[in-house]
């Protein structure tokens, strides 16, 4: 019985966190996905650290929804971004502006004012060489 129950919690581990790493938020330098970029899986409470403070120009977002916002340390204008893919992020308001992000669990309860514009039309993901996925 033991090792049944050491199985089972091994699996139920295993689906967590294989579900925590399909969550993750591209920022590209330019619009439509083009121009440096980064893929994050975990918050980003400053993106100094890497060079790309008030850089991303469009996002591409898997899995969960991200907030972003302005200012480091997730102050001044935040917004719920779900996943689909944004191929210029002047829609938003948020266009050379995002400093810090954060994955959204998608239960959390969240007002509906939080959330930036959904994606246009349908989405569309790109491979690690930004080229679109089919």
């Amino acid at each position: 019985m033991r090792s049944l129950l050491s199985r089972t919690l091994a699996v139920a581990a295993l689906v967590a966190a294989a579900g925590q790493a399909s969550a993750a938020i591209t920022l590209f330098a330019r619009a439509d996905f083009r121009g440096p970029r980064v893929t994050l899986t975990q918050p980003a409470p400053d993106f100094r650290d890497f060079d790309f403070n008030d850089r991303a120009s469009s996002v591409i977002v898997e899995g969960e929804p991200w907030e972003v916002c302005q200012d480091v340390g997730f102050r001044n204008r935040c917004a719920i971004i779900v996943p689909g893919s944004y191929p210029d992020l002047r829609a938003m308001g948020m266009n050379d502006m995002i400093s810090p992000v954060r994955r959204v669990h998608r239960d959390a309860r969240v007002d509906d004012d939080r959330y930036a514009p959904p994606p246009p039309g349908p989405s569309i993901l790109v491979n690690g060489n930004g080229e679109p996925r089919i």
